[in-house]
């Protein structure tokens, strides 16, 4: 919920106190930078420590970086704050697939992954269309005229319009504070996931530890671990993790060009209200929802690699689309269709790729992929600022429709066609 009223307000917020949307790109760029500098580190973390104790200190992280970024409202500030931010989410970029793969067998993976991502859909739903709403009501008198806001206005932006939307931003932080509570229900740490899984998949009182465990049956350390963990490296070059790489890295360099900017392209250039944009953007994450339920069927079908394959090439005439219309309700059927077909499948080939990968190294291979994504996600997003403050949209979606097509190609030629 938190990220949902966050995703639709942010860029938003930073325009209404003065910025454009070139240096939006550059806080998409240190945040990410950053995150891509720490997501080796939180999957050797996540590997070593697991996702219990990776994701409280990430929370508390999180929450301290996003209040400076809503106090204090200078360049450098936002720029240090955005790059805490970024470092302290690769850990959440990490961990899940690794968790849900350990605690679940190959039959079981592409409908867990599909509920997971499904879940946290329904979710951001909520946050999104409170994101649209809530700096509507907080504009109201009672609001901006309350003991609360006066004992706040030290810290609060100048101007009505500002200062709503930093105020959403700040319930949304409060909003996210529940999240703490099945952390703290979690396992603690890898080897009792792996035990668990292991006595799950045997189906008996003996416990068989996965392959690759640097732990025996007695539950000692081997001597030889940090050398098994130096060799990961070998199997990364020679195995299908940098082919995966490749392909994340297209869609990375595609959905930085235009996706942090779909509320700018519906708020400025299609003429949406803000409330109008969180049911539109709401309205595409219920489909993306129901579609990604969806996606273990096709890939019963398909296959797993097939299934991502082809709901990509059908997002594309709609990403085209989006391109030429000068319409408010062809743009939003196109919105929605696009997103719903560009995502359906992600959750069941993130599957694939977690079996393609022994299960201790699963967090280092997580990370991997997602640094493949977000380093040139982050410089599509500073290219696609830098297109948007001319309103260049056009050249901005035809060129992400191209690298997608790329990504598209290469998903075919390293898989699908076997």
């Amino acid at each position: 919920m938190t990220v949902g009223i966050f995703a639709t307000l942010y860029n938003l917020y930073l325009l209404a106190i003065g910025y454009n949307t070139a240096f939006i790109g550059w806080i998409l760029l240190v945040a990410t930078a950053a995150g891509g500098l720490a997501i080796f580190p939180a999957g050797i973390l996540v590997d070593r420590a697991g996702g219990k104790y990776a994701l409280l200190w990430g929370s508390f992280g999180a929450g301290i970086a996003g209040a400076t970024q809503l106090i204090f409202r200078q360049p450098a500030a936002l720029l240090a704050s955005s790059a805490v931010v970024g470092a302290v989410a690769a850990i959440f970029l990490v961990v899940p697939s690794p968790f849900l793969a350990n605690h679940s067998c190959e039959e079981e993976r592409a409908y867990l992954f599909s509920l997971n991502t499904a879940l946290t859909l329904v979710a951001s739903v909520i946050g999104t269309i409170l994101g649209g709403f809530l700096p509507g009501w907080l504009q109201s008198p009672l609001v901006l005229h309350s003991a609360i806001v006066h004992w706040l206005s030290i810290v609060l932006a100048p101007g009505s319009i500002a200062r709503s939307y930093q105020l959403a931003l700040l319930t949304a932080g409060i909003l996210g504070v529940p999240s703490l509570i099945p952390i703290f229900l979690m396992t603690p740490g890898p080897g009792k996931e792996a035990a668990s899984v292991a006595l799950l998949s045997a189906g008996s009182d003996t416990v068989t530890l996965p392959p690759g465990s640097t732990e025996s049956a007695t539950g000692k350390h081997r001597w030889y671990a940090p050398l098994a963990n130096r060799v990961v490296i070998h199997t990364f070059l020679i195995g299908p993790v940098w082919q995966f790489a490749l392909i994340e890295a297209f869609l990375g360099l595609g959905a930085g060009l235009f996706i942090p900017y779909f509320n700018v392209y519906f708020v400025q250039d299609q003429g949406a209200s803000i409330a109008l944009y969180g049911i539109i953007s709401a309205g595409g994450t219920i489909l993306m929802a129901l579609a990604t339920l969806a996606a273990p069927l096709l890939s019963m079908y398909f296959g797993k690699v097939r299934a991502a394959l082809y709901t990509e090439l059908c997002s594309l005439p709609f990403l085209a689309l989006l391109s030429i219309s000068s319409h408010l309700p062809l743009a939003i059927g196109a919105y929605l269709l696009r997103g719903s077909l560009m995502n359906m499948a992600e959750p069941v080939l993130n599957a694939y790729m977690m079996e393609a990968v022994p299960a201790r190294h699963r967090g280092t291979a997580n990370s991997t992929f997602n640094l493949s994504f977000q380093g040139p996600w982050a410089l599509g997003a500073v290219a696609g600022g830098q297109l948007i403050a001319l309103r260049a949209y056009p050249l901005t979606f035809s060129i992400a429709a191209i690298l997608y097509a790329c990504s598209a190609g290469l998903l075919w030629w390293f898989f699908a066609r076997r």
